[in-house]
C-alpha cells in the first residue's frame, strides 16, 4: 500500500499541437503543465523534495508506455507542479495521436497509483500544428489563400484576409473567420466565430465556438458555446480575455473572467471565474464561483464552490457550498481569509475565521473555527468551537467541543462538551457534563480553573478545580474537588475527593469523602466519616462521626489528628484519638488509642496517653492509661495499664491492673489486685488485696499487708488479719502454710518454716547428703576446748545488742566447715555441738562407771565399818 495520497488541484493540458498554415509559423513548444497535492495515508499535507514518475497510456488498464519521465518535484503544503516534456525528454504530438490518453504517476519508490487518470479536452489550443487523416479529397502540396474566404450562401466577408463558412454569416474585421452555421458575426481584427447561430464575435482575437445567440465582446473574449433561443439567453464575454464555455445568460465582464456554464451567472471583476449553477455572481479581482445558485463572491481572490445563496465577501474568503433556497440559509464568509465549508445559515465574519458546516453558525472572531454543529457562536480571537448546539467561544483562544449552550467566554478557555456550561476565567476547563437545565451548568470562573464533569460545579479560585459529581465549589486558589455531592473547598490549595456537603475551608486542607465534614484550619485534613471536624492548623481526622451533629469527631489543636470513632475531640497541639467514642485529649501531644468516655485533661505537662477503654481520665503531662474503666491518672508521668476504678496521683506512680487501687506516692508502684494504697514515695503492692505501703520504698503485698514504715517490707497471705510493719525498714512476711526457701532447682537444699513453727527446719535427708565418715568426737571437743569464745555485736547494730560466740575465723581454722572464712553455717555449730556433747557423754559415760564403782566401794567399807563398830561395841559391854 502507497504511504502517500495525491488528488488533483489544477491539471492544465497545454498541448501544442502542429498546424501547416503558412510559411511564416513556427512550431510551437510541446509541454504538459501538471499541478498537484499530496499527502500522506492519514490526509496531513506534505513538505519534501520528492522524485515523481510520470508515464502516458493509451489503454486505460495501462498496458505500452506511450511516454514516461521522472521529474524531481518541490512540495510545498502539500501542493507541487510538473513540466512533462522537457528538450533532453520531448513529449513528440505524435504520442496522442490515439483518442484516448490516460496517466499514471508514481511517488518515489511505491508502486503505481490506481485508476489512472484520462486526459479531457481543453477549451481551446494556440494553434495546430499537423492535420493528420483529414477526409474529402487529396490535397498534395502547400495551400496559400491570399485574401477571403467564403464557403456558402447569404455570407458577408468584407474583412481583409477573413473567412466565412455557412449561411448568412458576416465577417467586418481583418483576419476573422466563421466556420459554419448562420447569421453569425465577427465585428473586430482576428475575431472567429465556429459554428451556431445569431453568435457575434466582436473583440479583436475574441472567439465563439458555436450555440446561440452568443456575444464575445472583449479582447481575446472566448465563448465555447451555449446560448439559447433569443438575446435574453445569450452568454457574453465582455471582458478583455474573458471565457464563457457553455449554459446560457451568461456574462464574464471582467478581464480574464472565466464562466464554465450554467445560466444567469455573472464574472464582472478581472480574474473571476464562474463554474456554473445559475444567478452567481463573481464581482472582484480573482472572485472564484464553482457552481450552486446564487451565489455572490465580492471579496478578493474569494470563492464560493457551490450551493445557494452563499456570499464570500472577505478577501482570499471561501463558502464550499451549503447555503439554500432562501437568502436567510446562505453561508457567507465576510472576513479575510474565512472560510465557511458548507452547512446553512453559517457565518465567518472575521480574518481567516472558518465554519465547517451546520447551521445558524457564526465565527466572528479573527482565526475563529466553528466546525460544525448548529447555532454556535466564536466570537473571540483563535477560539475554536467543534459542533453541539448554541455553543459560545466569546474570548481569544476559547474552545468548545460540543454540546449544548455552552460558553467559553475566558482567554484560552476549554469546554469540550455537555450542556450550560461556563467557562469564564482565563484558561479554564469544563470538559463536560451540566444538565437540562441553565441551574445544572457548571461554572469554570477562576483563572486556570477546570471542571472534569458533573451538573451544577463551580470552579471560582484561580487554579482551581472539581473533577465532577454535583453541586460541588472549588472556590479558593488551587483548590480541588474531585466528585460527590454540594462539596465545597473553600480554602486556598484545598481539596475534597468526594462524599456530600464537605466544606475544605482552610488553607491546604483536604477532606476524602463522607458527609458533611469541615477542615477549617490550615493544612487540615478529614478523611471521610460524617460530621467531622478539623478546625485546627495541620489537624486530621480519619473518619468516623455519626448521624448527627453530635455525634462530630472535632481536632482543635494544632497538629492534632482523630482517627475514627465518634464524639471523640483534640483540643491540644498534637492530640490524637484513635477512635472509641465521646474521648477527650485537652494536653498538648496527648492521646486517646479508643474506647469510651476516655479523657486526657488540659492541666500542666503534655503527653500523656489512653490507649482504651471506658470513662478513663488522664489529666497530667506524661500520665498513661492502656485501658480499663474508670481509671484516672493526677501524677505527672503516671500510668495505669488497665483495671477498674483505679488511680494514681503521685509524680510517675504506676498501677498496672486491679480495681479500686490508690497510688498517691510518688514513683509508686501498684502492680494490681483490690483496694490496694501505695501512698509513699518509690513504694510497691505488687497485688494483693487491701494492702498499704504507706512508707517511702515500702513494699506491701497479699492481704491486708500493711507496710507503714519507710523501707519496710511486707508480706502476707490471704488470711483476713491484718500484718503490719510500723517501723523503718521492716521485713515482715506471714505464711500460714510455712516458708519454703530452697537454694537449687530441684529443692533438694534449703530450709522450711512449717506451719505454727518458729523455727527453721534445715534440710537434711541422708539421702540428700555426701558422706565423709563419722566424726572424732574427742577431736572436735579438744578444738570447742581450745576455740575462743567471745562476747561482741554487729558494726551494724546498737551496741547495746551484743552476742556471744566465736569468731568467723576462728570457727574455719578450727574445722574448715561452710563456705567461707567470713560465715558460719548454722548448721555447722550445730554438728560441732552435737559431736562434742556426744564427746563429753562418753566421758560422763566413764565417769559414771567410775563413781557407781566407787560407791559400790563406799558401801561396802560403810558396811564393813558398821559392822565393825558392832562389834566393838558389843566387845565394850
Amino acid at each position: 500500500m502507497s504511504k502517500f495520497s495525491i488528488r488533483l488541484r489544477t491539471v492544465q493540458l497545454l498541448l501544442a499541437v502542429l498546424c501547416v498554415a503558412g510559411n511564416a509559423w513556427s512550431i510551437a513548444p510541446v509541454s504538459i503543465n501538471y499541478q498537484g497535492f499530496l499527502t500522506d495515508n492519514s490526509g496531513a499535507p506534505l513538505d519534501t523534495t520528492v522524485d515523481i514518475t510520470y508515464r502516458l497510456y493509451h489503454d486505460y488498464f495501462g498496458g505500452t508506455v506511450v511516454f514516461d519521465q521522472i521529474v524531481t518535484t518541490t512540495v510545498q503544503a502539500g501542493y507541487f507542479e510538473a513540466i512533462l516534456g522537457t528538450p533532453i525528454e520531448p513529449l513528440s504530438p505524435a504520442v496522442f495521436d490515439d483518442a484516448t490518453m490516460y496517466l499514471g504517476i508514481s511517488i518515489g519508490g511505491d508502486s503505481e497509483m490506481s485508476p489512472l487518470i484520462p486526459f479531457h479536452a481543453v477549451p481551446y489550443a494556440y494553434r495546430v500544428a499537423t492535420v493528420d487523416s483529414a477526409s474529402g479529397g487529396t490535397i498534395v502540396g502547400n495551400i496559400n489563400v491570399l485574401g477571403q474566404g467564403n464557403i456558402g450562401i447569404g455570407n458577408n466577408n468584407s474583412g481583409d484576409q477573413s473567412f466565412v463558412a455557412g449561411e448568412n454569416n458576416t465577417t467586418i474585421g481583418d483576419n476573422s473567420s466563421i466556420t459554419g452555421g448562420t447569421n453569425n458575426t465577427t465585428g473586430s481584427d482576428a475575431a472567429f466565430v465556429g459554428a451556431g447561430s445569431n453568435n457575434q464575435a466582436n473583440g479583436n482575437y475574441s472567439v465563439v465556438g458555436g450555440g446561440r445567440y452568443n456575444s464575445a465582446r472583449g479582447a481575446y473574449s472566448v465563448i465555447a458555446g451555449g446560448g439559447g433561443q433569443s438575446n435574453v439567453d445569450s452568454n457574453s464575454a465582455t471582458g478583455t480575455y474573458s471565457a464563457i464555455t457553455g449554459g446560457h445568460a451568461n456574462l464574464a465582464s471582467g478581464e480574464q473572467s472565466f464562466i464554465g456554464g450554467g445560466y444567469y451567472n455573472r464574472a464582472t471583476f478581472q480574474n473571476t471565474t464562474v463554474g456554473g449553477g445559475f444567478s452567481n455572481q463573481a464581482n472582484n479581482l480573482g472572485a472564484t464561483i464553482g457552481g450552486g445558485f446564487s451565489n455572490v463572491v465580492s471579496g478578493v481572490g474569494a470563492a464560493v464552490t457551490g450551493g445557494g445563496n452563499n456570499r464570500a465577501r472577505g478577501q482570499y474568503s471561501v463558502v464550499s457550498g451549503g447555503g439554500g433556497a432562501l437568502l436567510a440559509d446562505s453561508n457567507a464568509a465576510t472576513g479575510s481569509y474565512s472560510t465557511v465549508a458548507g452547512g446553512q445559515g453559517n457565518r465567518a465574519s472575521n480574518a481567516h475565521a472558518f465554519v465547517g458546516g451546520g447551521g445558524r453558525n457564526n465565527a466572528s472572531g479573527d482565526h475563529s473555527v466553528v466546525s460544525g454543529g448548529e447555532g454556535n457562536q466564536a466570537t473571540g480571537y483563535f477560539s475554536t468551537i467543534v459542533g453541539g448546539d448554541t455553543n459560545v467561544a466569546s474570548y481569544h483562544y476559547a474552545f468548545v467541543g460540543a454540546g449544548y449552550d455552552n460558553i467559553a467566554s475566558g482567554y484560552t478557555s476549554t469546554i469540550p462538551g455537555g450542556l450550560h456550561n461556563r467557562a469564564r476565567g482565563q484558561y479554564t476547563f469544563v470538559g463536560g457534563g451540566g444538565g437540562f437545565d441553565l441551574a445544572d451548568s457548571n461554572s469554570a470562573i477562576g483563572d486556570y480553573s477546570a471542571i472534569a464533569g458533573g451538573t451544577n460545579n463551580l470552579a471560582n479560585g484561580s487554579s482551581s478545580a472539581v473533577g465532577g459529581g454535583s453541586g460541588n465549589t472549588a472556590g479558593a486558589t488551587s483548590a480541588t474537588v474531585s466528585g460527590g455531592l454540594e462539596n465545597s473547598a473553600s480554602g486556598s490549595y484545598a481539596s475534597v475527593a468526594g462524599g456530600y456537603s464537605n466544606d475544605a475551608t482552610g488553607y491546604a486542607s483536604a477532606i476524602g469523602g463522607g458527609y458533611s465534614n469541615d477542615a477549617v484550619g490550615t493544612y487540615t485534613a478529614v478523611g471521610g466519616g460524617r460530621y467531622n471536624h478539623a478546625r485546627s492548623d495541620y489537624s486530621f481526622i480519619g473518619g468516623g462521626g455519626g448521624p448527627s451533629t453530635a455525634d462530630s469527631n472535632s481536632t482543635s489543636g494544632t497538629y492534632s489528628a482523630i482517627l475514627g470513632g465518634r464524639r471523640n475531640w483534640a483540643l491540644s497541639t498534637q492530640a490524637t484519638v484513635g477512635g472509641g467514642l465521646s474521648n477527650q485529649v485537652a494536653q498538648a501531644y496527648g492521646f486517646i488509642g479508643g474506647g469510651n468516655g476516655n479523657g486526657v485533661a488540659d492541666s500542666a505537662g503534655n503527653a500523656a496517653a489512653i490507649c482504651g477503654g471506658t470513662g478513663n481520665i488522664a489529666a497530667f503531662g506524661g500520665d498513661f492509661i492502656g485501658g480499663g474503666y474508670q481509671n484516672s491518672t493526677y501524677g505527672y508521668d503516671a500510668a495505669i495499664c488497665g483495671g477498674y476504678q483505679n488511680v494514681v496521683t503521685g509524680t510517675r506512680g504506676y498501677i498496672g491492673g486491679g480495681q479500686i487501687n490508690d497510688c498517691r506516692g510518688s514513683y509508686g508502684t501498684i502492680g494490681g489486685g483490690y483496694g490496694n494504697y501505695a501512698f509513699g514515695t518509690y513504694s510497691m503492692i505488687p497485688g494483693g488485696r487491701e494492702c498499704r505501703a504507706s512508707g517511702a520504698y515500702s513494699l506491701a503485698a497479699g492481704r491486708k499487708a500493711q507496710a507503714w514504715g519507710d523501707g519496710s517490707f511486707v508480706w502476707a497471705d490471704a488470711s483476713d488479719d491484718t500484718l503490719g510493719a510500723y517501723n523503718s525498714n521492716m521485713f515482715v512476711a506471714r505464711a500460714t502454710g510455712g516458708f519454703y526457701l530452697y537454694t537449687n532447682v530441684t529443692s533438694t537444699a534449703g530450709v522450711r518454716l512449717l506451719t505454727g513453727s518458729s523455727a527453721w527446719s534445715t534440710v537434711s535427708d541422708s539421702t540428700m547428703k555426701r558422706r565423709y565418715g563419722r566424726v572424732n568426737t574427742k577431736e572436735v571437743l579438744d578444738k570447742i576446748v581450745e576455740l575462743p569464745i567471745e562476747r561482741w555485736s554487729y558494726k551494724a547494730q546498737d551496741e547495746g545488742v551484743q552476742h556471744v560466740g566465736p569468731m568467723a575465723q576462728d570457727f574455719w581454722n578450727a574445722f574448715h566447715l561452710g563456705e567461707d572464712s567470713l560465715a558460719i553455717s548454722t548448721l555447722d555449730p550445730d554438728g560441732i555441738a552435737l559431736a562434742a556433747i556426744q564427746e563429753l557423754a562418753k566421758e560422763n559415760e566413764t565417769k559414771d562407771q567410775k563413781i557407781t564403782d566407787l560407791e559400790t566401794r563406799v558401801k561396802q567399807l560403810e558396811a564393813a565399818i558398821l559392822q565393825f563398830g558392832i562389834l566393838n561395841n558389843s566387845d565394850k559391854q
